[in-house]
């Protein structure tokens, strides 16, 4: 009906009717055509934007994932931190266990981010990975194996080789550095990536509309023809009033509402073009919002390379505060830094807000009622403040402050560490009163995230470099700086022609606290000396730790090179002093050795290792005390450095041997025992006696193979003796306290016992008393496990040490050997002898074999034999021999000279 209607307006008067019905199909089909182009137009549109937010969604998914990559690269710094500073090996393996689990989720990241399987990023980051894996691999091997044996002495210059920052710890601390930023780079290609995509997909869109707007534009040309020529006037002008609404809509954005009205296709029509415009509108706000988008990435991107690339934290914190200002109207960001004391804040970067406020809140202190960020710090959340006039947190001076600078409401974040420790607040300001929109809160959270990353960076760098030139334990500067600031002093001291001295300490009776209190006592022990030395120096001197018990104190600027011997005197008096740690009261005694410049040395190296050689000195004569380095004391030291290079070749190359004392049954006169003593025969400098090169080995910690190398040869050697026809014959191995404190002992003697298939019962250890009392409970427990095996155990130099019934009853000892000082000194007077009766009637009334050692006379042998003493041992009855020369002794006894008459006992008690 709406057509014939129209058709017999009077502007088509005379048109013929099969010419209307030819018309009314051709103008029927051209409008569907034109509805379905509008339709397929909209749809065309429509799907385009779905593909765009579909790609949107899947590169916001690629930036997720870099921005992953990133945070687990960190957190293996984080791990690597925490598995530099890890004391125990269980902490260790955990620590180095987290580190493989983050490597493994960096690798499933990159290769979902990469292009092709076949990447190149994808190797570059597996060798990364596989590297920060060896290194922290051979770390945790070197701890798990134990330390290697401290230097000394002129091998000073060998561990400062092993404590400078080339060391595994800096290249694995390195190594996690380099991820870092390889991760940051990677995460940066991602975002670039992301950011062509986008502009792309707009281009596209924008061409999509223009190609729509052409086509309804058209459509629109052609149907205004035809009606034009078919339908006169009437047509035309419905026309052009869509096309002056639509150049309405354009101009003023409102709807096509004059036309829309009915259900003819031309209204149909301006319904289709109205749909068009908002979905045009809609993608335009959404080509904003993902071109607003790309620019927040792309200062993401650089923010995150100026952190890779180690830009000062301020320049960082600048950038981070101005990307948030500018994606948000009227608002001022601020970030403030906590100070090291934990209680005031420092200026982090303010670019927006006026020089004069940022002056004033730098130091600004941390409360419950200190504005929003000193509350947001006490509080350790979000504090918003939406009208600081009003506000209590704001009361008194800091609003008269805020509102001279036009401020009228602050919302601070506190920006956290991934351990939780606060590293200062992120802040906006607005000169409204008002609260934080959806938007802004999304800005804050986002710039926490980015400043919090530097921040932690920067930190972690400072801790490693702090790490590289300072000793862990006690905070002091450790061999490399030292180094380092002795090079200057010596500078200085050419120049100024002033005086300068080391002083080299080691702590007397340390290793004796740290071994019986354990080892954390012991840390406190050091880290209580280390302040005391502090406080005894001048600002300017150096106060450093080698490792261990070891320090080092650089004098500077001396009148005179003789007020190093003050300062060294100052320093044995303060170390004399008891400390109090842990409720124990702890006392300890030092031994200095002083060298000078130039009288000593003109080189570091020189004056480190002439202090080193008086400190022995000073050992060697008391301990508790100071030398001056002599030209002797060099010479000793330099014949000390050849011993031991000697040593060392004797241990690798098998340069000892083993000679047999007998121990004799004083009853019988048979040889029922033999104990082995160690003998170097050395090919220039001849027989070296052991009480040279003993200590120098237990020093070096070589003591531990020659040990083992001793009780395996005198096992060897012992089942030789029995399969030549005498197995009653024992033999005796004696321990140092090292030995005795490594756990591994009870399986080495069961080793040797079964290589050789000796039974236990003929093994005999010997181990003084100052070996036991180190760690008494952990020594009971190796000597029970010993004696569980069957082994013999015997104390030795009994009286000089420990001496207590206590520890007879308590330790599961066999044979008591009295120290030959005793022995010797029964010409002296009752008192020895009278000691001596009183050990061989209580090990007598223990059950325990008593042995005699250092028997050089007839009389001290007849005594023994007279109490009686069981056993003897000592020049008068055989002197040490080889195993050729004492085989031609075993199977008869020893001639023992005759007995003197006997002697009435001076006590009835004692000789019960």
């Amino acid at each position: 009906m709406f057509w014939h209607r129209h058709w017999h307006d009077a502007d088509m008067p005379g048109l013929p009717q099969s010419l209307r019905s030819q018309f009314m199909l051709g103008l029927a089909s051209m409008s569907l055509l034109f509805v379905g182009i509008g339709l397929a137009a909209i749809l065309a549109l429509r799907n385009t934007s779905d593909a765009t937010q579909l790609l949107a969604h899947e590169q916001l998914q690629r930036l997720q994932k870099g921005q992953a990559i990133v945070q687990h690269a960190l957190s293996i710094q984080r791990e690597v931190e925490r598995f530099l500073a890890m004391r125990s090996a269980a902490s260790m393996v955990q620590s180095h266990a987290d580190i493989g689990v983050h490597a493994d989720n960096i690798m499933e990241r990159v290769r979902a981010l990469a292009a092709e399987p076949d990447d190149p990023a994808i190797g570059q980051f597996e060798q990364a990975c596989e590297r920060l894996r060896r290194l922290a691999d051979r770390l945790l091997e070197q701890q798990l194996n134990g330390p290697a044996p401290q230097a000394r002495g002129p091998d000073i210059e060998e561990a400062a080789d092993a404590l400078a920052p080339q060391g595994p710890r800096a290249e694995l601390a390195a190594q996690a550095q380099l991820l870092v930023a390889s991760a940051m780079l990677q995460s940066a290609a991602a975002e670039r990536a992301a950011q062509d995509l986008l502009q792309t997909l707009v281009e596209r869109s924008q061409g999509n509309q223009r190609g729509i707007v052409l086509v309804l534009a058209i459509g629109l040309l052609f149907t205004w023809l035809v009606a034009g020529l078919f339908l006169g006037r009437h047509l035309l002008q419905r026309l052009d009033r869509v096309s002056q609404h639509l150049r309405h809509r354009f101009a003023e954005g409102e709807p096509l509402a004059a036309v829309m009205d009915g259900h003819d296709e031309i209204a149909e029509m301006a319904r289709a073009v109205e749909r068009l415009l908002a979905d045009r509108a809609q993608l335009e706000l959404r080509t904003a919002q993902l071109g607003q988008a790309k620019e927040t990435l792309t200062e993401q991107g650089r923010i995150l390379e100026m952190i890779a690339a180690r830009v000062p934290l301020p320049e960082v914190l600048d950038r981070v505060v101005r990307l948030s200002e500018s994606q948000l109207q009227d608002i001022h960001g601020s970030i403030l830094l906590l100070d090291e004391d934990g209680r005031h804040l420092r200026h982090g970067a303010a670019p927006g807000l006026p020089a004069a406020f940022s002056a004033i809140v730098d130091g600004w202190p941390v409360g419950p009622a200190s504005g929003s960020c000193g509350t947001a710090i006490h509080r350790r959340e979000t504090v918003i403040v939406s009208d600081i006039e009003t506000d209590p947190l704001w009361a008194g001076e800091a609003s008269a402050i805020a509102r001279h600078h036009g401020l009228r409401a602050c919302w601070s974040t506190p920006i956290m560490a991934h351990d939780g420790a606060v590293l200062g607040t992120f802040a906006m300001y607005a000169r409204t009163v008002r609260r934080p929109g959806p938007r802004e809160q999304q800005r804050i959270n986002l710039a926490v995230r980015i400043a919090g990353i530097a921040i932690e960076r920067q930190r972690a760098e400072q801790r490693i470099r702090h790490m590289a030139h300072h000793d862990e334990l006690t905070g002091l500067p450790n061999r490399a700086l030292l180094n380092d600031r002795l090079a200057q002093a010596l500078a200085q001291a050419r120049r100024g022609e002033r005086p300068l001295a080391l002083l080299f300490l080691d702590l007397d009776g340390f290793k004796h606290i740290n071994d019986s209190l354990g080892h954390a006592v012991g840390d406190r022990l050091l880290q209580a000396v280390a302040q005391r030395l502090r406080e005894l120096v001048r600002e300017g001197d150096t106060v450093a730790r080698l490792g261990g018990d070891e320090f080092v104190v650089m004098l500077v600027g001396l009148e005179r090179a003789e007020d190093a011997a003050r300062a060294a005197q100052d320093i044995v008096h303060a170390l004399a002093q008891p400390f109090v740690t842990d409720e124990h009261q702890l006392h300890i005694s030092v031994s200095i050795g002083i060298s000078a410049y130039p009288s000593d040395g003109d080189s570091a190296q020189a004056l480190l290792k002439h202090a080193d050689a008086a400190m022995y000195r000073t050992k060697a004569q008391g301990r508790n005390g100071f030398q001056w380095f002599t030209a002797e004391m060099g010479l000793q030291a330099h014949q000390r450095v050849e011993l031991l290079n000697a040593l060392r070749v004797a241990v690798a190359e098998g340069g000892f041997e083993l000679h047999y004392q007998p121990q004799v049954d004083l009853a019988s006169g048979r040889i029922a025992s033999v104990e082995a003593l160690i003998r170097w025969h050395h090919p220039q400098l001849g027989l070296i006696s052991p009480e040279r090169f003993i200590p120098l080995a237990e020093d070096t910690g070589l003591i531990a193979p020659i040990g083992e190398w001793v009780l395996r040869e005198a096992c060897r050697q012992l089942a030789h003796w029995h399969a030549a026809g005498h197995p009653e014959l024992a033999m005796a191995v004696n321990l140092s306290a090292r030995q005795f404190e490594a756990q591994d002992l009870p399986r080495l003697v069961q080793q040797a016992l079964q290589a050789h298939a000796l039974p236990a019962h003929c093994l005999e250890l010997e181990l003084t008393e100052t070996a036991l009392m180190h760690n008494a409970e952990a020594a009971r427990q190796t000597l029970l496990a010993l004696h569980a095996l069957g082994v013999k155990l015997a104390l030795d130099d009994f009286g000089t040490g420990y001496s207590s019934l206590s520890h007879l009853r308590r330790f599961p000892i066999d044979t008591v050997k009295i120290d030959k000082s005793f022995i010797a000194d029964l010409r002296g007077g009752p008192d020895a002898s009278s000691i001596i009766r009183a050990i061989v009637v209580m090990a007598r009334s223990l059950g325990m074999t008593v042995v005699g050692e250092g028997i050089e006379t007839p009389e001290q042998l007849h005594f023994l034999a007279a109490l009686p003493c069981q056993r003897g041992q000592g020049y008068l009855l055989a002197r040490p021999l080889p195993a050729d020369t004492l085989a031609a002794l075993l199977g008869r006894p020893i001639a023992l000279p005759a007995p003197a008459p006997a002697q009435p006992p001076t006590s009835p008690f004692l000789m019960a």
